[in-house]
């Protein structure tokens, strides 16, 4: 193993942090990206990581995340996931999505993937299964449906 030589940790000092891969094995030919890593580890160099949020990434974020859908939102993420993104935005930077923006949401993709528009709202909810199990057993709530099922099958 050949030591490193004065040039080539000032190669490495100028360009590890920000160029491409291929220029820094292109300027040092004898070197494998391997040694490259170990030597920048020595020199206390960083690189970026490609898929690391940067400071746009986080501006645009913070400016779309509470009240755009996602389906608008992952393409303003490209190669990012609904997951990697919602992560960053509850986690990291701290942000919340506008609830009726969300109930929309979830409007439309009850219509779109079972074509009826279900309630979102939990009093909607309650509602019509309250509606549901007077019109079927006539009772008030689902115990006492459930109740009267059981009782009505031991005679």
């Amino acid at each position: 193993m050949a030591t490193w030589t004065p040039e080539e940790d000032k190669i490495l000092n100028e360009f590890y942090e920000t160029a491409p891969r291929e220029i820094i094995l292109a300027k040092l030919p004898d070197r494998i990206w391997r040694s490259i890593y170990k030597r920048s580890v020595i020199l206390n160099l960083n690189r970026p990581k490609d898929d690391a949020w940067k400071k746009e990434d986080d501006d645009r974020l913070r400016e779309s995340y509470s009240h755009t859908p996602w389906d608008i939102l992952i393409t303003l993420f490209p190669g990012r996931t609904k997951k990697s993104i919602a992560w960053r935005a509850i986690n990291i930077l701290r942000l919340t999505r506008d609830y009726e923006i969300v109930q929309e949401e979830n409007r439309k993709t009850n219509l779109a993937r079972r074509g009826v528009e279900y309630p979102t709202q939990s009093a909607d909810v309650r509602d019509k299964v309250k509606a549901t199990v007077q019109g079927r057993y006539g009772v008030d709530n689902v115990f006492q449906a459930a109740f009267r099922l059981k009782t009505s099958k031991r005679k």
